[in-house]
C-alpha cells in the first residue's frame, strides 16, 4: 500500500477505463474491489406484556372485557454488513456498487466524515440521505477506503496538493511501522 501511495504522492491518476458516467470536470482516480457497505440497523423489536382481565362473549364474533397491555421497543442499532462490492473514488463523488445495494456520496453534500485509525473503515453522512453509511476494507487488495475518501474530499475542494500530501504522510507512517 505504501508503494501505491507514493505513486499518488507524485501524481493523482485519472482513470480512463472507468464505466462511470462522469459529471462535468469530474475524474475517477481509484477503483477498489472487496469493499463492504455497512449501515446501522436495528436487529428487530422486543415486546413485553400480556393479556389480562375477564372476557365475556356476546356473540360468535363479539366479546367485551379483557385487554392487552404491553410495550414494544426497537432493539439498539448495530453495524450490519449490507453488501460487498466495489467503490469508485472521484474528485466529486464516492460510489459503491454491489450486487444488492448501490450508494453515492456527493462530496458537496458531506455533513460528517469519520475515518478509523488505520483507514479500514470510513463513515460518511451526506445531506441527501437520512442514514449514515460506512465503507470498510483491509489493505490486502489496495488502498483502504478511509484514505481514499480523505483524498477525494481534498480533490473535491480543488486541493490536489493536499490530497498528494495525505498519500505521502500515510506512506511514511506505513514505512516507519514496517521498519520496526
Amino acid at each position: 500500500m505504501a508503494r501505491e501511495l507514493r505513486r499518488f504522492e507524485r501524481e493523482i491518476p485519472r482513470l480512463a477505463d472507468s464505466f462511470l458516467a462522469l459529471e462535468k470536470n469530474e475524474f475517477a482516480f481509484y477503483e477498489r474491489s472487496g469493499v463492504q457497505l455497512r449501515e446501522y440497523k436495528s436487529p428487530g423489536r422486543e415486546s413485553s406484556g400480556g393479556f389480562g382481565g375477564a372476557s365475556v362473549r356476546l356473540t360468535d364474533r363479539i366479546s367485551v372485557g379483557g385487554g392487552y397491555k404491553g410495550q414494544s421497543r426497537a432493539k439498539p442499532e448495530e453495524v450490519t454488513v449490507l453488501d460487498t462490492g466495489k467503490a469508485i473514488f472521484t474528485n466529486q463523488r464516492v460510489i459503491f456498487v454491489g450486487p444488492n445495494h448501490n450508494r453515492e456520496w456527493d462530496l458537496n453534500k458531506l455533513l460528517d466524515l469519520q475515518i478509523d485509525d488505520n483507514g479500514y473503515e470510513v463513515t460518511a453522512a451526506v445531506s441527501n440521505r437520512n442514514k449514515t453509511s460506512a465503507l470498510a476494507a483491509d489493505a490486502s487488495l489496495g488502498i483502504t477506503p478511509g484514505i481514499l475518501f480523505a483524498m477525494a474530499v481534498e480533490l473535491s475542494k480543488g486541493e490536489e496538493e493536499d490530497a498528494k500530501k495525505i498519500a505521502g504522510e500515510i506512506a511514511s507512517q506505513i514505512e516507519a511501522q514496517s521498519k520496526k
